[in-house]
């Protein structure tokens, strides 16, 4: 029970203690409590009844810190306790200097007491010494006080010399630094030139920059006024003076000076005496005292004038006008300005009125438009080519044939052609056509169907660079289709022949301007040698499809009707001279054959020196965006050769590569 007791005045200190130091008291006087008590419970008892009692109470002490207690006895001698001294104040303690720490300790007497321990920092910071550049922060040292430190990178020495006419300018920055720049153009590495008049001196200066320059200085020599005749006894003398510029001086007797100053309104009047010079003299009455002026009438302005001997007199100037009001002009008319007698301006509207044309049609292919005329009005005007009235007759010789259309700008025309072409738009076929260069300048190699004569190379004739397309370097290629039964002559012996004479006509590749297939009747009846004329890019040999191209056969004869003859599914058109000697026979779809009817047709030299039957026996075909077409020749009699030129010739004679 004494326990329990015990434990419930422990509790009851607890309560008691409001800070560390009271709590510390509590504790202390505690455990002296429970030494007293433990001795007390086993005082001297009374046990004769068989139960054992104790005679005193238990003793309770409640001191507070700070004081002492003392045991002693009451009347039954029972123990009780008693408190003696003060108790301990409520401890406060302040904050402690910056880098002291707060110690809280107990005195003798078991009271709490405060403390400050530590270096004690001082009270100012100490100076910072930093180099230009770097920022004085607050650091802690290591007892935690204040301390002054530097940061930041020191200024750099900024470069102080500047090109010739720059000029430094230094400034200083948020941190301390200088910064130095040069500002201005960079003066020239040569010298400035001056050219310098006679009697002019040249002087090295600096200009605004700072830089070299020069300037003449002095006045420019000038012409020399040199009298028409000297005074009496005096002789005109040329010279140079010290700048070295001309002089001329009369020399002789000096005539005195002659110093005339006359007054105001007065004339200077010179005259010669005897010896030739000059004097002067004043003629005239000067001019009175300033004239007092009256005023003037309203709008007009007083003012001085000066009369014909320079004196001043009275003047009133100006008109006394209304405010102006210019006329609202109509379309066409102009406003005239005009001055009234009394010197104020005048407006008037000028000329007619414009009045809205009425146009009539314009002749054939011209278009109407309305122009301003030079008062701004509109006016009818036919615009275009006038077109020329054709003249359409024709030889009589019958190998010209009256054509009718229109040129490209819409203008009847009419011409006497050639050539059959009913339904063609020859003008545009002729426009559009690109022709190509095949002769002996371009021929590359020379192998068609592999038969020579340069069978080291691919099996076709080329003839290189034959014509310049959309920036491509074209080559055109004739290639013998296999299968077909192409044969030929000796092409080694062709080429020496050719070779010994220019004229051979038998070797296949280039004949003057003109290409040339030699070809042998084929082995089998059946078999009509095929030649594919290609158009391809000379870098990659890729094909190239070219807009328009026309292609001339020429010397289509034979014995037997039929003999020769050419076939070609790719052309759009077939073009035949007028009263042809060939037969143009049509098959199923596009393919077109024509063939020789009459024998001994002189073969053709010159493109530009055809004879008339030589036309009659050649025929033109144009192929429209091809990059390759394909022929057919037919020989069914020895021998032939096969004439070709990338050039529509009769059809177009004036067509140049």
């Amino acid at each position: 029970m004494r326990l329990v007791l015990l434990i419930l005045q422990v509790a009851r200190a607890q309560q008691q203690a409001d800070d560390a130091s009271s709590m510390l008291q509590v504790l202390k006087r505690t455990e002296r409590l429970v030494e007293d008590s433990v001795d007390g419970i086993y005082e001297d008892q009374d046990c004769k009844s068989g139960k054992c009692k104790p005679k005193c109470a238990v003793m309770e002490c409640s001191c507070l810190g700070g004081q002492e207690h003392s045991v002693s006895q009451d009347g039954q001698g029972c123990n009780i306790c008693e408190c003696q001294g003060e108790p301990c104040q409520e401890l406060a303690c302040e904050e402690c200097p910056l880098a002291q720490k707060l110690i809280i300790g107990e005195d003798n007497r078991g009271c709490g007491t405060c403390s400050c321990e530590g270096t004690l920092c001082p009270l100012e910071l100490p100076a910072c010494s930093c180099l230009p550049g770097q920022d004085a922060v607050v650091k802690k040292d290591q007892n935690g006080c204040d301390t002054c430190g530097c940061e930041g990178e020191v200024c750099k020495e900024p470069k102080r010399t500047c090109a010739q006419g720059q000029e430094l300018v230094c400034q200083t920055n948020e941190k301390g630094c200088e910064i130095c720049n040069c500002e201005g153009p960079i003066c020239p590495l040569a010298l400035p030139v001056c050219n310098c008049l006679t009697g002019q001196k040249r002087v090295n200066i600096k200009d605004q920059q700072g830089c070299d320059a020069c300037e003449c200085q002095g006045v420019a020599c000038a012409e020399p006024n040199c009298p028409a005749k000297c005074p009496f006894a005096q002789k005109l003398v040329y010279g140079k003076d010290r700048r070295q510029c001309e002089t001329c001086a009369c020399e002789g007797k000096i005539c005195p000076k002659t110093a005339c100053n006359c007054k105001l309104g007065q004339k200077l009047a010179t005259k010669k005496d005897a010896h030739g010079c000059e004097t002067c003299s004043c003629t005239g009455t000067p001019c009175g005292a300033k004239p007092r002026c009256k005023p003037c009438p309203k709008a007009q302005k007083r003012g001085l004038k000066k009369d014909n001997r320079g004196c001043d007199t009275c003047s009133c100037e100006g008109s006394i006008c209304g405010p102006p009001r210019p006329p609202s002009c109509q379309k066409g008319q102009t406003r005239e300005t005009k001055t009234l007698p009394n010197g104020c301006p005048s407006w008037s509207c000028k000329g007619e009125p414009c009045r809205k044309p009425a146009c009539k049609a314009c002749p054939l292919v011209q278009k109407l438009k309305l122009k301003k005329d030079n008062r701004g009005c509109d006016t009818c005007s036919c615009e275009g080519i006038k077109c020329p009235v054709p003249n359409c007759k024709c030889s009589d010789s019958g190998y010209q044939k009256l054509w009718k259309g229109k040129s490209s700008n819409g203008c009847p025309i009419c011409k006497c052609r050639e050539v059959e072409c009913e339904e063609c738009d020859l003008e545009k076929l002729c426009n559009d056509a690109i022709t190509l260069k095949h002769d002996a300048s371009n021929l590359a190699f020379n192998n068609l169907g592999g038969l020579g004569p340069n069978r080291a190379f691919a099996k076709e004739i080329r003839f290189k660079d034959a014509v310049k397309y959309q920036g491509k370097r074209v080559d055109l290629v004739v290639v013998a289709k296999a299968g077909t039964g192409y044969t030929a002559t000796n092409q080694y012996e062709a080429a020496k022949a050719l070779k010994a004479n220019p004229t051979y006509i038998n070797a296949n590749g280039a004949k003057g301007d003109f290409g040339n297939i030699n070809l042998l009747p084929p082995k089998g009846k059946s078999m009509k040698p095929t030649f594919t004329f290609k158009f391809v890019e000379r870098a990659t040999d890729k094909p190239v499809v070219l807009p328009s191209v026309m292609f001339t056969f020429f010397d289509l004869d034979s014995v037997n009707p039929g003999g020769e003859e050419i076939t070609t599914c790719d052309a759009d058109d077939v073009i035949l001279a007028v009263k042809t000697q060939l037969k143009k026979i049509k098959k199923g779809g596009k393919c077109r054959v024509v063939q020789s009817t009459r024998n001994f047709v002189t073969n053709v030299q010159n493109k530009d020196k055809m004879t008339e039957e030589q036309k009659r026996n050649s025929v033109v075909m144009q192929f429209t965006k091809k990059s390759s077409f394909d022929i057919q020749f037919y020989n069914q009699q020895g021998m032939r050769n096969f004439l070709f030129m990338a050039h529509p010739t009769f059809v177009c004679p004036d067509k140049i590569f």
